[in-house]
This record gives structure tokens, C-alpha cells and sequence, in this order.
């Protein structure tokens, strides 16, 4: 048995919203953790089910459950930072409505953080019905202790599901970006302050169905792309790179300046060759969690042959602007 005077407090983060199908199931998982020290901050972004009435009902048996509901809806990256700010641990576990977590995983990660800013696990997919689907993260992505930012800036391999981060991280990664992913933002920060550590074990039953925000990589996603997607993703990818460009170790922020340049070059002109060669020559960093690492990652590099100019007159709605994201195109 764990000593719980010798153990750091874990703040849970769950953000809920419309998600009483699942909110139960995801509950009771957590309050049965084997973690000695931990809370669970919930805030709920003005649900219009009975998300906070499941909630409560569940805080009024546990005080360990503490409650926030927001007048009215900000969006889930809002809701998040609104989490974050209330929650009191040492260390933070982002939480979402919808999936399943093994009894052990708080105490699994926080045994392999070490004195890393951050650690993630591997996921195993399971259906709307709570079903394995036989597949795991680590069947779509490579997962490994993550030294490298630069592995990180094109995608990630670490799901905030999956992470558990140190209370020190937020000092650099908040404010979010707005519209940012924060499992991408975080985990990028962090890589930025040391190597982000892996637990090898699926701790996490990870849902898939087609009310969710976002689903695994590699599976197909229910739910529509909306106008502008791809132009939002080259500007979060630009976000990321400008942050480690200033926050990265010396030896790696000329590489990030020179990745910056060219990603500005490519948005402003019909062609850009710079781009897709340096991307080519870096795939061993740059697609490091992706899994098929034989070069030439000619898909992933020849697409930035046309700029973001041509690439509007191609696929207009793809790239359209995307006044719902305030992300600069200088």
C-alpha cells in the first residue's frame, strides 16, 4: 500500500459538455483509482443535458469530486484553461467525458515521471458500447520517451488523455493558443523543458463514436471537417514551430527559425521547393511518431510543393479562412 503523505496531489481536469451518455461510466472509473491523493475538478460548459445533475449527484457522495459550472458556453480550449486554473495538484491529468480509465493509471504515470515535465501512456480503442476494437495508439502511432520537440510539431503521439504533466509546465504553456489543440500545445511545451517520458501500458480505454471532438489517428472521423480545416492545422503546425524556435535548446532553434521561414515562404507563394526538400532531408526528426519511417515520406513532403495561393484554388473550402480561430497568417 502507497503511503498517501508521501505522494503529490493529482489534479484530474475533466471538462464535461452534453456528455451524460458516457459521463457515468468515466466517473466511476476515476474515483476507483488506486492513487492515494488525487481530486477530480470537473467543470461543466453549460451543458443543456443533465451533465452537471449527473455531476452532482456523484459530489455529493465523494467530496474528492469538485464542481464549476460556466454561465454559459466558451468552447472547449476555454473550458480547459478555465479547468486548469482551479485545479490545486502538483500534478495535472487531463481528463475527458467519454472514456475509461484503468484503476492504475494515475499510479502508473506518476511512478514513471520521474523528474520529466510530462509522461503519456497508450490508449486502447474501444467502441460507443464500451467494446475493445483490438487496436491501441500504438498501433497508429510510434510511442517512446519523446526527446526531440521537433517529433511533435506536425502531430503528436501524446493524447491529453493520456498525460500526466507537471503544475510547473502551465508557467510557460498558458494562455492556450486560441483554437490549439492542448494535447498538441502541452506536449510540445513540454518536450521544449526535457524529455517526455513513456509509459508502456494501456491505461486508458479510449472511445471512439461520432459525437466526439476528435478521434483516433489513422480511424476514419464521423464528423465532418469543417471549412478552413487545413488552413487551421498549417497555422497550429507555425504556432508550435515559433514556439520552439524561441524556447527550444540552443542547438535546435536555428533548425526551428530556418522550419519557421519556410512555412511563411509557403504560405505566400505558388510554390515552394525550399519546403519540401528541407522537409525531406529532416523526416527522421520531423515524422518521427509517424509509423512507416522508410523514406521518402513523399506524401508528407511533396505536398508543400504548391503553396497555400494554389492550394486556395484547389480545395477552396479546405483552406479557406477560418475567422473562428484567431491564428495570424503573417
Amino acid at each position: 500500500m502507497m503511503n498517501a503523505t508521501m505522494k503529490p496531489l493529482v489534479s484530474i481536469a475533466l471538462c464535461t459538455y452534453n456528455g451524460s451518455r458516457f459521463l457515468r461510466e468515466q466517473l466511476d472509473s476515476l474515483l476507483v483509482q488506486d492513487y492515494p491523493q488525487f481530486e477530480i475538478v470537473a467543470v461543466d460548459d453549460a451543458s443543456s443535458d443533465d451533465s452537471f445533475s449527473i455531476l452532482e449527484a456523484y459530489a455529493r457522495r465523494d467530496q474528492r469530486l469538485k464542481l464549476h459550472r460556466n454561465p454559459h458556453t466558451l468552447g472547449f480550449s476555454k473550458n480547459f484553461e478555465t479547468v486548469i486554473h482551479l485545479c490545486r495538484g502538483a500534478l495535472i491529468a487531463p481528463c475527458d467525458q467519454d472514456d475509461v480509465w484503468s484503476p492504475h493509471k494515475l499510479s502508473s504515470l506518476q511512478k514513471a515521471i520521474g523528474d520529466a515535465p510530462m509522461v503519456y501512456c497508450d490508449s486502447e480503442l474501444i467502441d460507443a458500447d464500451g467494446n475493445s476494437l483490438h487496436r491501441h495508439i500504438s498501433d497508429l502511432r510510434v510511442l517512446a520517451p519523446v526527446r526531440d520537440p521537433a517529433a511533435l510539431v506536425f502531430g503528436t503521439c501524446v493524447y491529453g488523455h493520456a498525460m500526466l504533466f507537471r503544475r510547473e509546465l502551465l508557467n510557460d504553456a498558458l494562455p492556450l493558443p486560441t483554437g490549439m489543440s492542448h494535447d498538441q500545445w502541452l506536449s510540445c511545451v513540454a518536450a521544449c523543458r526535457g524529455t517526455l517520458q513513456y509509459c508502456d501500458e494501456a491505461l486508458v480505454g479510449y472511445r471512439q463514436h461520432g459525437g466526439a471532438l476528435a478521434g483516433a489517428v489513422g480511424l476514419h472521423n464521423k464528423i465532418p471537417d469543417p471549412p478552413g480545416h487545413k488552413l487551421v492545422s498549417i497555422l497550429e503546425v507555425l504556432a508550435r514551430v515559433d514556439y520552439c524556435a524561441l524556447h527550444a535548446s540552443e542547438p535546435n532553434r536555428a533548425f526551428f527559425m530556418h522550419l519557421s521561414e519556410l512555412l511563411r515562404q509557403w504560405m505566400h507563394r505558388p510554390a515552394c521547393i525550399q519546403l519540401p526538400l528541407f522537409l525531406a532531408r529532416h523526416r527522421a526528426r520531423l515524422f518521427a511518431t509517424f509509423p512507416d519511417q522508410q523514406p521518402p515520406h513523399f506524401h508528407r513532403t511533396s505536398k508543400y510543393v504548391w503553396g497555400l495561393p494554389i492550394r486556395r484554388l484547389i480545395q477552396p473550402r479546405q483552406y479557406a479562412v477560418a475567422h473562428r480561430r484567431a491564428f495570424s497568417e503573417s
